[in-house]
């Protein structure tokens, strides 16, 4: 089977924020953002969304919405997000890309950093997500 990238649509956002892996997604925005966002399938499944809203020039924050679908095919989705994450880069000439973690999210930081991103606030930007919670932000800078 092979991955395939799509443009997101609204009803694909809907899916992925109520299939999230990630039991925080329902306080992400319910609206998809006009900005660059696409879908990961695999044998027919939809196993994921990321994005990105540039800041300027070089410049961009990015998003990623991953399901439970993703335990089934982890390899594939992790060789597809990276794919994604590539494609967005290349697309936009960044120079650098960044996202935000929560604290409490030990998975979504070994996941930042498994696509080469490094931690730019050890000491966290403090109630950075909408309950209040703390968040680390990761940056990538592209040589």
């Amino acid at each position: 089977m092979k991955v395939e990238i799509k443009k997101a649509t609204q009803e694909d956002y809907d899916f992925v924020r109520a299939n999230a892996r990630e039991v925080n997604c329902s306080m992400y925005p319910s609206k998809l953002s006009d900005d660059y966002a696409v879908t990961g399938w695999y044998g027919g499944k939809l196993f994921g969304a990321g994005g990105a809203t540039v800041f300027w020039q070089g410049v961009a924050e990015v998003w990623l919405i991953y399901t439970e679908a993703t335990k089934e095919f982890p390899r594939e989705a992790f060789c597809a997000l990276r794919t994604m994450l590539d494609r967005l880069i290349a697309d936009n000439n960044l120079k650098r890309v960044q996202c935000s973690v929560r604290v409490d999210y030990p998975t979504g930081i070994k996941f930042a950093e498994m696509l080469g991103f490094h931690n730019d606030t050890p000491n966290a930007m403090e109630a950075y997500v909408p309950d209040g919670t703390d968040a680390y932000l990761f940056a990538k800078v592209i040589e």
